[in-house]
């Protein structure tokens, strides 16, 4: 098993986030679609794509539905450990 440490890049708002400060979430999985799937169903996001990047790592691309809001788009940066 492999552990991927999750960090927020976008969250949808305007407001700026801290590169990369501290991971949201450690999840250990065999793959990183089995990760990624993990941490959308634990967040309740909806998994668009992902990216994998070339200096290692994966970049995530998940949306948010809301009861009252319009559809709210969350990238997320990967590193496998």
């Amino acid at each position: 098993m492999t552990k991927f440490s999750f960090f927020i890049e976008y969250d949808g708002r305007k407001s700026h986030l801290a590169e990369n400060s501290q991971p949201i979430e450690t999840i250990l999985a065999d793959d990183v679609k089995k990760a990624i799937e993990q941490f959308a169903k634990k967040n309740k996001l909806h998994e668009v794509d992902y990216d994998d990047l070339q200096q290692g790592g994966y970049r995530v691309f998940f949306k948010q539905s809301r009861m009252f809001a319009k559809k709210r788009e969350q990238i997320y940066y990967i590193i496998p450990e």
